[in-house]
């Protein structure tokens, strides 16, 4: 389910973004209007569990939300399943705030979901956090720091999105990292 959710955001992402790039080809578009009805039902079943407090199905009502006109519901039904413990919705809020695309960009908050998502499971996280410490990542950048670098990394791997992590360190494991804890400049947490 986590895998669907996040391939289900990527898409919305774009298609709420304007970079709508994907080639649909016609028997997809052929298929659109049965397939339209099919998803309006299983949305609106989704959003009946949202609304008894399924935090999974808020996860997919606000996903699914992010491809409508009301990024501000989709928002809210998005921390809602935050609140309840759902990785996969604080790191679609970390992405949001993080690209400033859908809302203002706001780096605190990004940095606060990318953290939660990671607390919560989300080892794709750790990997992001860890290119944002290590002077990869371009939105929300970070004062370079490689110790910060390779603790996120640690905490992200074994996910295939660490694959900077085995690039910019040959051998993360021995990569000596800082034993006090570290603040994160981010309004709290610690390392």
């Amino acid at each position: 389910m986590k895998k669907i959710l996040v391939l289900t955001f990527a898409l919305a992402l774009l298609s709420a973004c304007g970079g709508n790039n994907v080639k649909q080809n016609s028997s997809a578009s052929a298929q659109n209007g049965a397939d339209g009805a099919a998803a309006s039902d299983n949305f609106n079943a989704m959003l009946t569990k949202a609304k008894a407090g399924d935090a999974e199905a808020m996860t997919y009502v606000g996903v699914s939300l992010l491809k409508g006109k009301n990024p501000a519901q989709s928002i809210d039904w998005l921390a809602e399943a935050s609140a309840r413990g759902q990785g996969g919705a604080s790191l679609v809020l970390a992405t949001i705030y993080d690209t400033g695309k859908i809302v203002p960009q706001d780096c605190d908050k990004a940095l606060k979901y990318y953290m939660l998502a990671l607390q919560q499971g989300e080892k794709a996280a750790g990997c992001i956090l860890g290119d944002k410490y290590a002077g990869i990542e371009t939105l929300c950048k970070q004062n370079q720091d490689n110790f910060v670098a390779v603790v996120w990394y640690k905490k992200g791997l074994p996910e295939e999105d660490c694959k900077n992590a085995l690039k910019n360190f040959t051998n993360i494991d021995t990569v000596k990292t800082r034993t006090e804890p570290l603040i994160v400049p981010a309004k709290g947490g610690y390392l």
